[in-house]
């Protein structure tokens, strides 16, 4: 699952980096254009690119919901009604799940927390 995309910012053309993970990270800039974002699955290597200045990390609403899990929210249901209005809707549409994009606040949450849940149980078993 994506946790978020990154993009190399720094003034080399290319870098590579070994996160947390074992997972190696090979970025491009390409001179006149614009850096290519990278996909990064793994909360620790996207905590990890957070960390660097020369990255730019860009959180999907499931890596907003992995960080608060692991971190200050208590529980999968305080995670989730952190999340905003428009966040929840992201994830709805990204995990595909059938309810409407403009559906109240309070169906949004209820499909959303089944699945929060299950990805609160993963975080812990990690």
């Amino acid at each position: 699952m994506k946790v978020a995309n990154v993009t190399y910012a720094g003034t080399m053309r290319s870098d590579n980096r070994r996160c947390p993970s074992g997972e190696i990270y090979r970025f491009r800039n390409p001179m006149g254009g614009s850096p290519t974002p990278i996909s990064v699955e793994s909360l620790q290597d996207a905590e990890y690119f957070e960390g660097n200045d020369i990255f730019e990390v860009e959180w999907t609403a499931q890596g907003e919901i992995l960080r608060q899990i692991s971190g200050p929210a208590s529980s999968a249901k305080d995670a989730l009604m952190d999340l905003s209005y428009r966040q929840k809707q992201k994830m709805v549409s990204a995990l595909g799940l059938e309810v409407k994009g403009n559906a109240p606040k309070e169906e949004l949450e209820e499909a959303l927390e089944p699945v929060v849940a299950e990805m609160a149980e993963l975080a812990e078993q990690r």
